[in-house]
């Protein structure tokens, strides 16, 4: 299960504007599991990826340090969570199906204009895949701001649907009727973020490129595929530490 222990997600987040000074002055050790590292060329211009690039002067972005395994258990101990790593659940149900509940919240008219709104009015959704699935909620509430900035009804031009821009490849597979309908959504979306979680052992970053490029290509690629992939990890790293600071 993913642990909320002390100090879950409180690791210094070094901003983009900061790079300038730090790129020029740190000493760095080599990276750990899942560590994030802004690296700048000789134009001045920032990439981010899992490791240092060969010919850039390289600042970690957000580190992870190794993780510690109890004996006996798959998942990392509440003392040992760090913040851009999760573990395993210890539970069956992160492949369930969607369970049934009440009636699914649909909408006839608009959402409400105001984001503030629109993240209380599927509150109640996040809050249940978050129990269902071991995924945090700041996590799961950083991807829908990025991906659809709480619009159920949003569509990407490649075809991606709903809060979550489900495609249609993993629609049925993560056992979504309705990628439009608001709870279906969140839980399918978060349920495809439990299962590359386990496939990349609790690794956020390589979870959130494999939900933007798929696990193929992260694999391939034993981390960050793509530029525009790059962008989204780090859009979305910065979302879920402005989740997780809220009260």
């Amino acid at each position: 299960m993913m642990k909320r222990a002390p100090g879950y997600g409180t690791l210094p987040l070094v901003k983009p504007l900061a790079l300038l000074v730090f790129l020029a002055s740190m000493s760095l050790a080599e990276p750990a599991r899942a560590d994030l590292w802004a690296c700048k060329d000789a134009d001045g211009v920032v990439r981010f990826a899992d490791r240092k690039l060969k010919g850039f002067r390289c600042v970690l972005y957000t580190k992870t340090p190794e993780a510690k395994r109890p004996a006996g258990d798959g998942g990392v101990s509440g003392a040992d969570a760090t913040p851009t790593a999760f573990s395993r659940p210890r539970h069956a149900t992160r492949y369930a199906p969607i369970p049934a509940g009440e009636p699914e919240q649909r909408f006839s008219g608009d959402e409400p204009d105001e984001l503030a709104a629109r993240e209380k009015l599927y509150g109640p959704y996040i809050e249940e895949a978050s129990r269902l699935y071991d995924i945090p909620e700041p996590f799961i509430r950083a991807v829908i701001r990025v991906e659809s900035n709480y619009r159920y009804r949003a569509v990407s031009s490649a075809g991606a649907r709903g809060l979550m821009q489900l495609m249609p490849s993993v629609i049925g597979d993560m056992g979504v009727a309705d990628p439009f309908d608001p709870r279906a959504n969140v839980l399918g979306g978060t349920r495809l973020l439990r299962v590359l979680a386990d496939r990349f052992e609790g690794d956020m970053v390589k979870v959130l490129a494999a939900y933007h490029a798929g696990s193929g290509a992260v694999a391939s690629a034993d981390g960050i595929p793509y530029e525009a992939t790059e962008s989204y990890v780090r859009s979305v790293l910065d979302r879920y530490y402005e989740y997780k600071s809220r009260p």
